[in-house]
């Protein structure tokens, strides 16, 4: 009787530690499965290939372009991988590639034009708010981190007047000339035809 109830004891622990392996596959697979389809559209949006999102560690190389982050940073997050199974080097570890994490995220907001708000939306909310990014109307502006303080403004508008881009071969504006209302006729110059006489 006590062999017998020895076996159930060993198949039951050899069941539980089976369904243990397979809910661990299983959430894996839909983690990635996730994570690829939220950065899809912002690889979209910054000219990388859509499938790299799925790839894991080469969706964080991308990531750490398309941001402008150096690319050795991705033996940071392999590194907190691998020692994640030590104990107490492991919590410090993912202590650190939480904070590389946070300045990825803001590099991340700035390259869509977006402010410290949005920094906490993405550290928070990961999901949501790379999926608006990817796949909302917010462009694509640039590496964030290669963007200095002095080129964004709040939400990312340019500080100060700038005069639009000229096309090539186009004469630049003389002065400043206000936006025209729906059915006005552009000012003329003194000297045109039509033009009110002096």
């Amino acid at each position: 009787m006590h062999l017998m109830s020895t076996y159930n004891d060993s198949a039951a622990s050899a069941a539980a530690m089976g369904i243990a392996f397979v809910s661990l596959i299983f959430s894996l697979v839909i983690g990635f499965a996730v994570t690829g389809l939220v950065l899809m559209g912002v690889f979209r949006k910054a000219g990388k290939p859509t499938w790299a999102a799925f790839v894991p560690y080469y969706n964080v190389y991308l990531l750490l372009d398309i941001v402008g982050r150096p690319s050795w940073w991705i033996w940071l997050y392999v590194g907190a991988s691998v020692l994640a199974f030590i104990p107490f080097i492991g919590f410090l570890a993912w202590i650190g590639v939480l904070v590389l994490q946070i300045f990825v995220m803001n590099d991340l907001a700035k390259s869509f034009g977006k402010d410290t708000a949005w920094t906490v939306g993405l550290v928070l909310l990961p999901v949501v708010f790379v999926s608006i990014l990817g796949y909302g109307q917010s462009p694509y502006l640039g590496q964030g981190a290669l963007m200095g303080p002095q080129a964004q403004g709040f939400y990312g508008q340019q500080q100060g007047y700038q005069a639009p881009p000229q096309q090539y071969g186009q004469q630049p504006q003389q002065g400043y000339q206000p936006p025209q209302q729906y059915g006005q006729q552009p000012p003329q110059q003194p000297g045109e035809p039509g033009a009110p006489q002096q």
